[in-house]
């Protein structure tokens, strides 16, 4: 199992779904990508990249800290690390403090998940964002 970041995910928001965006890919590690999480790849400035047709991340973190985790999806072990960029709130701030406390012991096996979340702006703007939430595997 490597432990080089083969890429990076991110929340986005497609219509009314949230999705997870894994950037930064390289062509040897798309098929891994798109077997388990679905989506089209498209080749990008830094990688290839690809817009998953999932909400949720099977995922066994390797390292958390208040930059993001580091994790392996479940299911393509020898893919490599997925890194997901949680600056500047940190774990505690995007996922809760519960969530924050499942990562004291690692790795850990969990479940990350994402819901579109909508709220306004002290200026009056409506925002719609993908919301990420973790929970342990069972």
């Amino acid at each position: 199992m490597s432990d080089a970041v083969v890429g990076r995910a991110s929340a986005i928001v497609r219509g009314d779904q949230a999705l997870w965006r894994v950037s930064d890919l390289t062509a040897a590690s798309v098929s891994d990508v798109v077997g388990l999480l679905g989506g089209t790849p498209r080749e990008g400035s830094a990688g290839w990249d690809v817009v998953t047709v999932s909400a949720e991340l099977r995922a066994q973190v390797i390292a958390a800290d208040d930059n993001g985790l580091r994790f392996r999806l479940v299911g393509a072990p020898g893919l490599g690390l997925l890194e997901l960029r949680l600056a500047p709130w940190g774990v505690a701030g995007v996922l809760g403090e519960r969530a924050a406390g499942l990562l004291l012991v690692l790795p850990v096996a969990v479940h990350i998940s994402l819901r579109v979340t909508e709220f306004t702006t002290l200026a009056g703007r409506m925002v719609r964002l993908a919301a990420p939430s973790l929970g342990l595997c069972v």
